[in-house]
């Protein structure tokens, strides 16, 4: 016999009910009932896809747990028709964002930041691995992140769609992001991919992290000594990498004298930007400076990006005997030797 949940008509004021009603019913469409149904519903609502810790370190608990994570796969995908059917229709006949229109907006990015010889790569596989969600996209997205082995990267993509819908429940909790980079894909909901204000480019944003994850070798192009991936970006700076050239691409589309301009307005262009204000102060001086010099994306590449040369070497040796030196005065009683500079 159906709930009165489900016999009810969905509406504004029930669809977090209705949608708690569809996790249950898809956990129990996939493993039936018992102790198996309670975990899988667990994962739908939770994100926690393992069944304990101690269960993965023999072999009788890695088979469970692969017999487990089938079984939250096929769940996620009973969910997903199920709050699918609740879309609007203009919502199901949207086409996903094809990976030409991706490669277009980031190719500015591209062309400043990465050596020529990965280029063509670069601009490739942030077409293939970044994802609008709408109704079709989010169907892809979810099938990419499947195949890796991080299935609640794939819960996280798939409440990020239904949350853009009123479609998330109020008791599966999870970040609020407008994007999501997880180190193989990225994706931008559908709301922050249409809203035009001017300063913002999410696909930008999550694309600029997705090159200081993905690593050149995977693709069989050159590499030099220590180079990692297409962007040694520094992991302090990342943030500010990401919001720096999000906005710096925006205003090279305004052209070089509107950019300027807007450039002493700064604190208009970081309004949306995070609520850190020493973070906010980085990034408007980082745009500035890269908005009045003749090449701004060196200047951005000169203060996040990684120097692995012999000249970082040998800084790096320098200040690993600095804080040798200083960890050894300070044993003895002395005043480090930085202190006196």
């Amino acid at each position: 016999m159906k709930s009165k949940a489900l016999r009810a008509p969905v509406t504004e004021n029930n669809k977090s009910e209705y949608a708690l009603s569809c996790i249950t019913r898809a956990a129990r469409q996939a493993a039936g009932s018992g102790p198996a149904c309670a975990a899988v519903e667990l994962f739908l609502r939770t994100g926690n896809s393992h069944l304990s810790r101690s269960s993965r370190y023999s072999l009788e608990g890695i088979k469970k747990e692969r017999v487990h994570s089938d079984l939250c796969k096929t769940a996620l995908w009973n969910l997903f028709e199920a709050l699918s059917a609740q879309l609007p229709a203009a919502e199901k006949n949207v086409a996903a964002v094809m990976p030409e229109m991706i490669r277009e907006k980031v190719k500015p990015m591209v062309t400043g930041l990465v050596q020529e010889e990965w280029r063509e790569t670069a601009l490739r596989e942030l077409g293939n691995r970044v994802f609008v969600l709408n109704a079709a996209g989010a169907r892809k997205a979810i099938e990419a992140e499947l195949t890796t082995s991080w299935l609640h990267e794939a819960w996280n993509v798939f409440w990020l769609f239904f949350s853009d819908h009123g479609l998330r429940p109020e008791a599966v909790r999870r970040p609020v992001f407008e994007g999501i980079t997880a180190g193989t894909f990225a994706h931008i909901s559908r709301s922050a991919y249409e809203r035009d204000d001017g300063t913002s480019d999410v696909i930008v944003h999550e694309a600029a992290h997705l090159l200081h994850y993905l690593k050149p070798e995977n693709y069989g192009l050159p590499i030099k000594r220590g180079q990692v991936r297409f962007l040694d970006v520094r992991f302090i700076d990342r943030e500010l990498f990401a919001y720096t050239c999000e906005a710096y691409t925006k205003l090279l589309e305004k052209g070089r004298v509107p950019a300027l301009k807007s450039t002493e307005k700064i604190w208009e262009i970081c309004g949306h930007y995070p609520h850190s204000k020493s973070l906010v102060k980085e990034i408007a001086a980082l745009l500035l400076k890269a908005a009045k010099a003749r090449n701004g994306w060196k200047v951005i590449r000169e203060r996040t990006i990684e120097k692995r040369g012999r000249v970082w070497r040998k800084q790096q040796l320098h200040d690993a005997l600095f804080a040798i030196s200083d960890t050894n005065a300070a044993a003895e009683g002395q005043t480090p030797s930085r202190g006196e500079n």
